[in-house]
This record gives structure tokens, C-alpha cells and sequence, in this order.
């Protein structure tokens, strides 16, 4: 069921639209719960080169209710400019970049979003639909009002498969038994394909224990 919506041929014809070259499934990610993620931008966190090569969906696995904490997006927040965290560097960098620098990152969008009369709206989608954002969309997970909801989710990020070579996918690896998980750039060069469609296999698959 994962890889069914992992090689959607449906987002997958979007996409391709959308790049007008042909796509590739970078990573995905599943919620059950509401991430109470800070708004962001996906490049800031996934690199992507360029970073113009990088899409979205957010695919809703069940009817969601305001109180469960959704997904939430401003938009047309994609064409604002992006917050610097040192002069020309506006990607955050786990190793050398503190929780205030992200903080300082959340608080300059949330106030530039004001300024262009630019509101924070929540997604409360039905089962099945999928929402496709532009890289620079900021967005976010708001908190949940009632603990006992659920926000099952799948996410997927995509690049443009002339440029999957390049890509790396950040994970949380144990150096050591017992450690606490490090941030890890691991790239994954094993593709699967289905019908035309293309996504990298799990990191996890080749060779790292989590």
C-alpha cells in the first residue's frame, strides 16, 4: 500500500506537468499523529540541486477533523524572498545551526507573511486527496486541540530524475549502541519503477542500521 503511494501514477502525471521533464520519488514520510512542525520551506531542509527541482504531496490517509492538529500552509507564500540565516545561506544546517536560529527563521516568515496580508490556513482534507505544493510553500503542522485525533498521513518529496544522482536524504542514525541518533546524509542510488514511475529505495536498505 506504502509504494502504491509512493509510485502514484496520478501525482506522478502532475508532476511531470509540473517539471516537464520526467519525476522521481525522493523519500517519504508517514504521520499518525500532527507534527506540530513550525511553518518551513522544504529547501531549507531537503537539498535538492537545484533547489527549483522540488515538489511535494501531502496525501490525507483519513477524514481529518479540525481538532486533530492539520496540516497547515500560507498561500502564496512561495513567492516571497527566503530568511538568511548567515548572508547568502538560507538552507539550516543541523550541525552548526541552533533551535534560535530556527526559531529566528519561523518568527522573520510568520512576520513577512503579515506584511503581505498573507494568512495561515489549515488543510482539512477527506480521505485520498493529495495536496501539491510549490518548493518555497511554506507550511507547517498546527497543534492538536484534541490529543485522541489522529492525522494519518503520507508525504512525498520529488525531484526531476536527471538530477536524482544528486540528491542525499537526511536520516537519524545510532553511531554506536545506545547513542543518541546523529543527523546523516545518506544518498540512495537503488531506484524501483512501476509503470513509468520512478523513487529512490529506503537509505535504510543499503547497508545503515537505524
Amino acid at each position: 500500500a506504502t509504494l502504491d503511494l509512493y509510485l502514484n501514477p496520478t501525482i506522478f502525471r502532475y508532476l511531470r506537468l509540473i517539471f516537464e521533464r520526467p519525476p522521481v520519488a525522493t523519500q517519504s514520510l508517514y504521520f499518525e499523529w500532527g507534527s506540530q512542525q513550525q511553518l518551513h520551506r522544504d529547501p531549507v531542509h531537503v537539498v535538492m540541486k537545484p533547489p527549483s527541482h522540488l515538489a511535494a504531496a501531502w496525501i490525507a490517509l483519513e477524514d481529518l477533523e479540525p481538532g486533530c492538529g492539520p496540516l497547515t500552509y500560507v498561500a502564496g507564500s512561495h513567492r516571497l524572498p527566503y530568511y538568511q540565516i548567515e548572508p547568502g545561506e538560507y538552507r539550516f544546517d543541523h550541525y552548526k545551526h541552533t533551535d534560535q536560529d530556527a526559531e529566528a527563521m519561523s518568527r522573520w516568515d510568520l512576520e513577512n507573511c503579515e506584511r503581505h496580508g498573507l494568512e495561515v490556513k489549515p488543510f482539512l482534507a477527506r480521505r485520498g486527496q493529495v495536496l501539491l505544493w510549490h518548493h518555497s510553500l511554506l507550511h507547517g503542522g498546527s497543534y492538536p486541540e484534541d490529543p485522541a485525533l489522529t492525522r494519518k498521513s503520507f508525504v512525498v518529496h520529488y525531484t526531476t530524475m536527471d538530477h536524482y544522482e544528486r540528491a542525499a536524504q537526511t536520516v537519524m542514525l545510532r553511531d554506536a549502541p545506545g547513542a543518541d541518533p546523529q543527523p546523516h546524509q545518506v544518498a540512495s542510488f537503488r531506484v524501483l519503477g512501476r509503470d513509468g514511475c520512478y523513487g529512490f529505495a529506503s537509505p535504510l536498505a543499503v547497508g545503515s542500521s537505524a
